[in-house]
């Protein structure tokens, strides 16, 4: 296609209602029409049909929008579409239309001779080249998600789905980006909820402490995780706000203030949702982390209690797991021979005398009312050994497991 400014208007017109139909024709597989694809290429100035698809995201575009009426932002849409056309005749054999109601643009290019990989390479060439051109010629930044290499050209809706979901993970990669759908590999070998819970222990352990600058790197880290797994945006921000969530539950259940808590975790919620930048949701998060580190201070200077609050609320929430003493005083900021005085003095029984009786509680509502065998509630409730498990509990309950389902 022509520079726009080479071509008449009338050309221009004809030229566009073409190259949408084109295009529209082989994004969406559309095979009534394959015989006029190479007629048309050559009236396109196509050597080929288009082997691969670009996909080009305006920044912030709906952002850019909101201050502009429907007239203005057609006008916005063809700027930025012109532009791309400009651009591609600079560097390829290349056709792009818009997207009716969206903010995006479609490239189809032709590689010829190139093939596979070199084509792929000789894709990001253009879209590095099409998105400074962009920047400079408009001030707008532009991301783009490129599609594999298809040399039937009926499998171009294949390479339009690539594209498109290479877009998807614009957040990760943050605005003016270019990425490659080949480069998006879903993670291996990796306990995704183990770490999530991993992490999620962390952030509450140092946000009890006051480890301000350790709460901002177990979260820092979080973040990070969340990139390697290659996740969409929705579900790296439902992600996140589960696990905001779980700490601001764990500082409700020690003492903070409800509405103190239920405000800044809904204004949290909404920022993050609004949000699409990963970087954005990372200040999110450590503002509200820091909010509530402030509170639990506050709090602490007013209720001398409220450590041991700390102790027994972590307890209850990580008595299914191996707990020691020793991380249960790091969570009340504690040595572990202050703290085993205090917690002693204050619920009248021994650390592991108050973490054995929740086991316990455990343990007999599960033999209850769940069918799992006695091996599965013993990993439940926190314990590595069936057998130790049952002489515990026949030494605090006063029967064995087995005795205890059979009598409920």
């Amino acid at each position: 296609m022509q520079s726009i400014k080479h071509i008449t208007e009338q050309e221009y017109i004809v030229k566009d209602i073409l190259s949408m139909e084109y295009i529209y024709d082989l994004i969406y597989g559309n095979t009534s029409r394959m015989k006029t694809f190479k007629e048309i290429s050559k009236f396109m100035d196509l050597d080929k049909i288009p082997q691969m698809v670009l996909t080009i995201l305006c920044d912030n575009f709906w952002n850019i929008c909101e201050a502009l009426d429907n007239r203005q932002r057609y006008h916005l849409k063809r700027k930025i579409l012109n532009t791309v056309r400009n651009a591609i005749v600079d560097r390829c054999k290349g056709v792009a239309t818009s997207l009716i109601g969206t903010d995006k643009v479609i490239v189809l290019i032709d590689c010829y001779p190139k093939e596979g990989k070199s084509a792929e390479d000789f894709a990001i060439e253009i879209a590095k080249y099409i998105k400074a051109y962009v920047k400079e010629k408009t001030s707008y930044t532009v991301t783009i998600g490129i599609s594999s290499f298809y040399k039937d050209y009926r499998q171009l809706w294949k390479a339009y789905e690539e594209s498109f979901q290479a877009l998807t993970y614009s957040f990760i990669h943050g605005n003016d980006s270019i990425i490659q759908f080949n480069l998006i590999k879903p993670s291996e070998n990796m306990d995704y909820e183990k770490h999530l819970s991993d992490f999620e222990q962390n952030l509450i352990r140092y946000i009890s402490n006051n480890s301000l600058e350790k709460c901002y790197k177990v979260f820092e880290d979080i973040c990070k995780f969340l990139t390697l797994t290659n996740d969409t945006s929705e579900v790296i921000k439902s992600i996140i706000i589960k696990i905001l969530f779980a700490v601001v539950q764990y500082c409700y259940n020690i003492g903070v203030d409800f509405h103190f808590i239920s405000r800044i975790m809904i204004e949290t919620m909404v920022t993050i949702l609004k949000t699409n930048s990963f970087k954005d949701m990372e200040e999110i998060g450590k503002k509200l982390l820091t909010s509530i580190s402030n509170e639990i201070k506050n709090l602490s200077v007013k209720d001398k209690n409220i450590v041991m609050y700390r102790a027994a609320t972590y307890m209850e929430k990580y008595f299914t797991i191996d707990l020691k003493l020793e991380e249960v005083a790091e969570v009340c900021n504690l040595s572990q021979y202050h703290f085993s005085r205090l917690f002693k003095n204050f619920y009248g029984k021994t650390f592991v005398q108050y973490l054995t009786e929740l086991r316990m509680d455990k343990a007999c509502k599960l033999l209850k009312e769940t069918d799992l065998t006695i091996t599965e509630i013993t990993e439940k409730v926190g314990y590595k050994e069936i057998g130790y498990f049952s002489r515990i509990f026949k030494k605090n309950i006063g029967i064995s497991p087995k005795q205890y389902r059979t009598n409920s």
